[in-house]
């Protein structure tokens, strides 16, 4: 529990204030997701104008210590649209926004969001009772801050007509058991949601990676050193080689290797995500680094994978590659697994709304 005094929030008090408000108070849905829209404010910072425009959408639930990895992508799942909105038109006005951050209100975002929502309320900001937000635990609240392109002196005067999200994922949970077989392949039918579309992953290829062993013969290739080379020094180099191993081998050790697969998705913007059925139910470590592709490590983040022999599998789609960052012993032949996640990317997208509403 971190200390408060008077001293910081007095501090607060002055760093969170706000010299100019306009409130919107408006909900919009995109595509399921509820987005509340509170409203601008701006602040002179360091000689300067800066103004924000302050949103609320949904989070997944925090993670727990004694969930399982399964329990944990379940509710890491999610579609989060208010960081991407780059651009929105409200009456007659047209706010081009460049990107901002976002922070969950129970935590480091609480006393910022006490004190915004309470000058937004001087201005007569309220959450309706019918609202998603007005009874939803402020843990599954995020607050989002998207700056202005240009700090100007906003009216915000009527509904908002128009929204525009940059491009943005879903991810859908859909969990096919799939028993991986080295030399193997398999056709699998993935329904999205119940009674939806279904998508059909191709199985072309699955084969067994040794990182460590991969990495080792990266770091002899003469062309490779010659290239890192031009840009450090020899004991740099070493380091960098010593360090990358180091990591790779605590992750992966010796003798271990990882399950890669080899697929094609009848949806081009459609990609798969597999895990060993076995470590969906461990437990999820509290604290670790979530490494791309995968699992948990404990320190660093580095990219494991492989990359698929051609660009067009046989079925005549786009060939990509997923590894399980699960480590077995190199001589396994086969792994139980779960065809856990498929991951939409959507392009950028407009939105119009009701101008009446």
């Amino acid at each position: 529990m971190w200390e408060v005094n008077f001293e910081l929030f007095q501090t607060y008090a002055k760093v969170f204030h706000l010299d100019e408000i306009r409130v919107i108070g408006k909900e919009i849905w995109l595509d399921g997701a509820c987005v509340h829209i509170v409203g601008t404010g701006r602040k002179e910072e360091c000689g300067s104008e800066r103004t924000v425009l302050y949103l609320l959408e949904e989070q997944p639930e925090e993670d727990r210590p004694e969930q399982t990895k399964r329990e944990f992508l379940m509710n890491f799942a999610a579609v989060t649209k208010a960081m991407c909105i780059r651009e929105i038109e409200i009456g007659g006005e047209r706010l081009v926004l460049q990107g901002g951050s976002a922070g969950n209100l129970s935590q480091t975002e609480f006393a910022k969001a006490h004190l915004l929502f309470r000058q937004m309320i001087e201005q007569g900001w309220h959450i309706a009772e019918n609202s998603p937000f007005y009874k939803m635990d402020w843990k599954r609240i995020r607050l989002v801050e998207l700056q202005l392109e240009n700090s100007v002196e906003v009216q915000l005067a009527g509904s908002v007509r128009k929204l525009t999200v940059g491009p943005t994922s879903r991810d859908y949970i859909v969990r096919v058991p799939v028993r991986l077989e080295r030399g193997g392949s398999a056709k699998l039918s993935v329904p999205l949601e119940k009674g939806g579309e279904e998508v059909v992953c191709y199985i072309n290829q699955v084969t067994l990676l040794e990182p460590l062993v991969k990495e080792r013969e990266k770091f002899k290739d003469p062309q490779y050193r010659e290239r890192i080379l031009q840009h450090v020094s020899e004991e740099e180099y070493e380091t960098m080689k010593d360090t990358a191993l180091d990591t790779i081998a605590r992750m992966c050790p010796e003798g271990m290797g990882y399950f890669t697969v080899e697929y094609e998705c009848t949806r081009d913007n459609f990609s798969a995500q597999f895990n060993a059925a076995e470590e969906l139910d461990l437990a999820s470590p509290s604290a670790g680094t979530t490494v791309i592709g995968g699992s948990f490590g404990a320190t660093s983040i580095i990219l494991l994978g492989s990359s698929p022999a051609q660009e067009t599998g046989p079925h005549g789609l786009r060939s990509r590659c997923a590894t399980i960052q699960y480590a077995v012993p190199a001589a396994t032949e086969a792994l139980d697994a779960e065809l856990f996640m498929m991951t939409e990317m959507i392009p950028e997208k407009e939105y119009y709304f009701d101008a009446g509403k």
